[in-house]
C-alpha cells in the first residue's frame, strides 16, 4: 500500500464510524437473552447487571444508546439501553436481559430475528438520563392532541403564560416517548412538550421550567441544562 493513502484510509474509517450511530439507524439480526448467573457481575460499562432491568449487550454501540427492539416473528417491541458487549455468537447482533425477552416473546424460543433501531444517544438525549431509562411509560400517541402540553407522564397540563427554556424537538413518537421516559424514570419533573403538526408531520417540542413568571430562575435552570449538554433557548408560552 502506497503510504499517502493511509491517512485518507484512516479518515474514511472515522466518518463510516461515525456515520453509522445516529437517530434511525437500524440493524437486524439474531437476538437472545441473558442467564440468571449473570446477575450481579459488572457488565463492559461498569453497571451491575440486572435480569429484571431493561439494558442489552452490543458489539459496538456506545453505551446508554437506547435501541427499539422489535421481534419480527412476533411483532413484539420494547425498548432497552446499551451497557454491555456481545453478544459472543455472530450469529446474533444482540443479547437483552429476560425482562426485556418476555416483552419480546423470546423466552419460549431462546433466539429471534429481531429488528433494532437508536431512538436515543448520548448526543441526542441527556447520557445521565440514559443510564436511569428503565421501561417505556404506557401513554398512546392516539391519546395526544395537537396544539396540547403534555407532562412526561402524558398528562395534559393547562400551561398559563409563562417563561420556560426550550429545549428540543423531535419528529417522531418513539424518540419523543423515550425522551420523556427517561425524564420520568431519572425524577425530573419539570420537563414538559407541546405537539404541533405541520403538513402533516407532527413534531414534539420539549420543554424545562414550568409557571415561572420570571427570568430570573431560568439562568440557573439554563447552566443545568448546559452542563447535562443541552442548550435552552428562553422562550413564553403559551
Amino acid at each position: 500500500m502506497q503510504l499517502w493513502l493511509l491517512p485518507l484510509l484512516l479518515v474514511l474509517l472515522v466518518q463510516v464510524s461515525k456515520a453509522q450511530y445516529y437517530i434511525g439507524y437500524t440493524d437486524v439480526g439474531g437476538c437472545s437473552y441473558y442467564a440468571n448467573n449473570f446477575n450481579g457481575r459488572h457488565t463492559s460499562s461498569g453497571d451491575i447487571f440486572d435480569n429484571k432491568k431493561f439494558t442489552c449487550a452490543h458489539r459496538t454501540l456506545p453505551f446508554g444508546t437506547l435501541l427499539r427492539v422489535t421481534n419480527l416473528q412476533k411483532n413484539k417491541v420494547t425498548f432497552v439501553r446499551v451497557n454491555d458487549r456481545g453478544p459472543v455468537s455472530r450469529s446474533r447482533i444482540l443479547d437483552v436481559t429476560t425482562a426485556a425477552a418476555k416483552e419480546l416473546d423470546l423466552i419460549k424460543y431462546g433466539v429471534a430475528k429481531v429488528k433494532i433501531e437508536i431512538v436515543g444517544t448520548k448526543d441526542s438525549v441527556n447520557f445521565g438520563l440514559m443510564k436511569r431509562y428503565e421501561m417505556p411509560q404506557e401513554f398512546n400517541e392516539d391519546d395526544l392532541k395537537i396544539g396540547r402540553y403534555y407532562n412526561v407522564s402524558g398528562d395534559e397540563l393547562q400551561v398559563r403564560r409563562a417563561y420556560t427554556l426550550e429545549v428540543k424537538t423531535v419528529e417522531r413518537f418513539d424518540s419523543a416517548l423515550a425522551i420523556a421516559t427517561t425524564c420520568l424514570n431519572a425524577g425530573v419533573n419539570s420537563v414538559f412538550f407541546k405537539i404541533t403538526e405541520d403538513n402533516g408531520c407532527k413534531r414534539y417540542t420539549f420543554y424545562y421550567g414550568l409557571d415561572l413568571y420570571e427570568t430570573s430562575p431560568l439562568e440557573k435552570l439554563k447552566k443545568e441544562l448546559e452542563r447535562l449538554g443541552y442548550k435552552g433557548k428562553l422562550v413564553r408560552l403559551p
